[in-house]
Formats: structure tokens, C-alpha cells, sequence
């Protein structure tokens, strides 16, 4: 109890922006721990981890433009 009368005191007298950081990185840590991290906050798309999906896409396309620039027919699928 004497814990929270503490924190009282500290939000009263306006308490510094470390203590505000600390509370708000503890917080955020409660958050990621009961819900996960949220999309928003992975750092965008992360193309370069997309794997072999990504690799053969780029094979695929260098292909097809290698083929265009000799004036090959499209190959149908």
C-alpha cells in the first residue's frame, strides 16, 4: 500500500520524464507479453527476410526480361 501511495505522490508532483519513460516501457512490455507485438511496431515490411518466396520471384522476373529483351515468345503456364 505504501508502494502505491508512493506513486501517487510522484504523479502529484509531476514526476520526471525518466520515471515517465520507465512506467511507459513497462507498461508496453506488459502489453507485448499479453497481446504480442502489434504490425505497427515490426519495422515495415521486412523484404529481406521473406525467404525463398522472394528469391524465386527475382529469378522469375530476371528470367522474363532476359527473354523479352531477345524477343522471345511468353511462355504459357
Amino acid at each position: 500500500m505504501a508502494f502505491v501511495a508512493n506513486l501517487r505522490g510522484l504523479a502529484n508532483n509531476k514526476a520526471s520524464p525518466t520515471f515517465h519513460r520507465m512506467a511507459q516501457r513497462a507498461h508496453q512490455k506488459v502489453q507485448h507479453f499479453k497481446y504480442g507485438i502489434p504490425p505497427e511496431e515490426t519495422g515495415g515490411t521486412k523484404l529481406e527476410n521473406n525467404g525463398p518466396g522472394l528469391r524465386k520471384f527475382l529469378e522469375y522476373f530476371k528470367e522474363e526480361v532476359k527473354d523479352q529483351l531477345k524477343g522471345k515468345p511468353p511462355n504459357k503456364l
